[in-house]
């Protein structure tokens, strides 16, 4: 099972037994609840999502493992604004679709590629 950012929200923070697999992050989930009762709040309970999906580690996900019942496939996600790269030119260019805008330029082996929300 992949949990990302489209369904993490359905399968932990709606669900009361997978929060109780993560123990470590009440305060983020008390942080949602909040936010999704107080439409003024609404940014706490965003952040709240980011930052469990980047805080989890690997006894975290063996917790919600064993609490599903099958593997569990976690991407973290890339909160910068800007992010740079310096690729070979023989390497993929594909992965990099969460940025809106790009700019590249290369030297004689490498493309150096910068990209913004």
């Amino acid at each position: 099972m992949e949990i990302n950012l489209k369904n993490v929200e359905d399968l932990i923070f709606f669900d009361k037994k997978a929060q109780a697999a993560l123990p470590d992050f009440k305060d983020l989930f008390d942080q949602w609840h909040l936010g999704r009762m107080i439409p003024a709040l609404n940014g706490i309970g965003n952040k709240s999502i980011f930052d469990l999906i980047n805080s989890l580690e690997s006894k975290h996900l063996e917790s919600l493992e064993r609490y599903f019942g099958e593997k569990i496939i976690f991407n973290r996600i890339e909160t910068g604004i800007v992010k740079n790269h310096s690729i070979n030119l023989s390497d993929n260019l594909c992965g990099f679709s969460e940025y809106k805008d790009f700019f590249a330029y290369r030297n004689k082996n490498e493309i150096f590629i910068s990209f913004w929300r």
